[in-house]
């Protein structure tokens, strides 16, 4: 079988491919290229397939991808495979040379502030996660306590003052990089409360996944509760902020809903990947007929009903009403986020991590491995309602600790995409020229 299958639409630039090393950046919502295209910020490390832990330390640095030369920054044991160590370019005027990452420091997650033309670090007292695109604030949450979570954590730190079914101290913060202080904006308590339920007084409460708006108007982050002794069975709310966080705002259909990967399509709009039953959809309601069979029935009904729609043609799984694997598209009307629209078709229903180009029009997405351990990559046009598959590539670490995502990452002006890949048994970064023409031509001719 062929690991990696490339179509016509995409330029292959440059490939990390060090013999010695493996390389990734992580997740799909940061630059990892500079405005030049011409470096390319990069985690590398000795070792592969191996499960985190505080001993494995990592390389932090760029490629000069004209070059093809490593240029080394720092090391750090606060990293993930998902994420890396939240290695991104700092935007803002003035900051062309200048990067961000998280370390561990005196037992205790930390960033830092890199000057690349001077190799001038500056410490932040505390982690780093999303940041403003005037590059003087990170809205962030607390590393130590997604430590005891299921959330993507370092395992550099275990301080057991941030482990409990709720933590008072815990929730979204505000963290000025230029003066180094932190401020909560958003309590934990606050995001409980909002619409609550009786059981939540059962569950154990965290949040994750932040993401700003392109503006820096507003960010969004997951709430997940789960059982206290099982985070891995858990359950997801979607909250929107202005970037202040003022204005919380619940996203509705979270009950009825299983949302995972979020995209700003601008600072109103965005989508989500959603998996729900086809009567929850904009246009469904085939199975209201089940609803008044007993309940014993019903719910018999529905499981196998489900679990077996889920694996048919995605067309098929429609007309009957089966489970849905889609993008929902959110528009703020009238001061409230409102569900408007559905991107799905047979590319789109294995769950992706999206994002868009400039003019909003261009989704580009990814998907977990299908049934041959092939991951996709793709884009969609939101005007015609029409995808396109870029490539695939084989998941060699699927369903380990070491999986690897292609989080794909658009330059600053759409003209590139980087993916990683761990096609061969190690961990790479892809960097393609996207050819726009060829690709319009396919598929935005109404």
């Amino acid at each position: 079988m062929k690991k990696v299958i490339l179509s016509e639409f995409l330029d292959l630039v440059f490939e990390s491919s060090s013999k010695d090393y493996s390389e990734w950046f992580g997740y799909y919502n940061y630059d990892t290229l500079d405005s030049s295209h011409k470096r390319l910020l990069c985690n590398r490390a000795d070792f592969d397939g191996i499960k985190p832990n505080r001993e494995l330390i990592i390389e932090l640095g760029y490629y000069d991808i004209v070059e093809k030369k490593w240029h080394h920054i720092d090391y750090t044991n606060s990293w993930n495979w998902q994420q890396g160590a939240m290695l991104q370019w700092m935007p803002g005027e003035g900051n062309n040379d200048t990067v961000i990452y998280n370390c561990t420091l005196n037992g205790h997650n930390k960033a830092r502030i890199c000057d690349l033309s001077t190799g001038e670090k500056k410490q932040i007292d505390w982690s780093i996660y999303g940041i403003t695109s005037d590059g003087s604030k990170s809205i962030c949450l607390e590393m130590e306590r997604s430590h005891w979570c299921r959330a993507y954590h370092y395992e550099s730190v275990s301080n057991l003052e941030w482990e409990g079914r709720v933590i008072d101290g815990d929730g979204i913060f505000k963290l000025d990089l230029n003066n180094n202080t932190r401020t909560r904006i958003i309590s934990i308590e606050e995001i409980i409360h909002t619409d609550f339920k009786t059981y939540f007084d059962k569950c154990k409460h965290w949040v994750e996944h932040i993401m700003i708006s392109p503006s820096s108007k507003r960010f969004c982050f997951l709430h997940r509760f789960s059982p206290i002794d099982n985070v891995y069975k858990y359950e997801t709310r979607l909250f929107i902020a202005d970037i202040d966080g003022h204005n919380l705002q619940l996203i509705s259909g979270w009950e009825s809903f299983s949302w995972s990967h979020f995209g700003w399509k601008n600072d109103d709009e965005f989508v989500i990947y959603t998996q729900t039953p086809y009567r929850y959809s904009l246009n469904g309601n085939f199975l209201d007929f089940i609803r008044q069979r007993p309940i014993k029935f019903n719910k018999l009904f529905e499981s196998i009903f489900y679990k077996t729609t889920g694996k048919l043609p995605y067309k098929v799984s429609k007309f009957l009403g089966g489970k849905r694997h889609i993008y929902q598209h959110y528009k703020m009307v009238n001061g409230c986020f409102q569900l408007v629209d559905e991107y799905g078709g047979k590319l789109l229903n294995i769950d992706g991590h999206p994002s868009f180009t400039l003019d909003g029009r261009y989704m580009i997405t990814d998907s977990y491995p299908d049934n041959r351990r092939m991951q996709r990559l793709i884009v969609y046009d939101t005007v015609t309602k029409k995808s396109l598959l870029l490539g695939k590539f084989y998941a060699y670490y699927y369903r380990q600790p070491s999986s690897c995502d292609l989080h794909p990452k658009l330059s600053r002006d759409n003209e590139y995409l980087v993916v990683d890949s761990a096609f061969d048994e190690k961990h790479h970064m892809l960097v393609f020229k996207l050819n726009w023409q060829k690709i319009k031509d396919k598929i935005s001719k109404e």
